[in-house]
């Protein structure tokens, strides 16, 4: 079985399925208990209401809550992941050809990127197939992580604070 054909069989019916459930809305599956009028546009409408819905919420989170200290947060797990792969792919050894470290390095890119798209991929999908209210918590909770406005804000004013006493070094 060639690559194209496995793919066709297998990760195309999961695609359709999630962009049916997430984006499109599926006319035989209505969870939410609402009344879908015909047509395309006025289901993707409706689960683009989650979306916007879910940023607004994952943004108010991240202005109210912030980035709390020891909440496992995904940037120390992917620099978490980062560290591991490039340890089993040799790590930065200098001894190598910088040919030999790019390499190693677009190796790196692909597979964080890769594990990082497919985790995130893995939990919206599996939370919009629950249910759009588990989809729409679980969206708000990775948009809260991935913000960081209220952590920036803080964090700059902390260097603003030296700088503005003249303490570049501690800035």
């Amino acid at each position: 079985m060639s690559v194209r054909s496995a793919f066709r069989q297998k990760a195309l019916p999961a695609c359709k399925a999630f962009a049916c459930m997430t984006f499109t809305g599926c006319p035989d599956r209505n969870r939410t208990g609402l009344i879908f009028q015909e047509g395309k546009k006025r289901r993707m409408e409706f689960h683009m209401r989650f979306h916007i819905l879910a940023f607004f919420l994952g943004f108010l989170m991240d202005l109210l809550i912030g980035d709390p200290q020891g909440f496992p947060h995904p940037v120390r797990l992917i620099g978490a992941l980062i560290a591991k792969t490039q340890e089993r792919l040799g790590g930065t050894d200098p001894e190598k050809s910088p040919k030999e470290q790019l390499r190693l390095g677009k190796y790196l890119v692909g597979i964080v990127l890769s594990v990082t798209f497919l985790t995130a991929f893995a939990a919206l999908f599996a939370a919009y197939w629950l249910h759009p209210a588990a989809g729409l918590i679980v969206e708000a909770v990775m948009t809260w992580q991935i913000l960081a406005a209220k952590c920036l804000k803080v964090e700059s004013m902390k260097v603003y604070r030296f700088l503005e006493k003249g303490k570049l070094e501690e800035a």
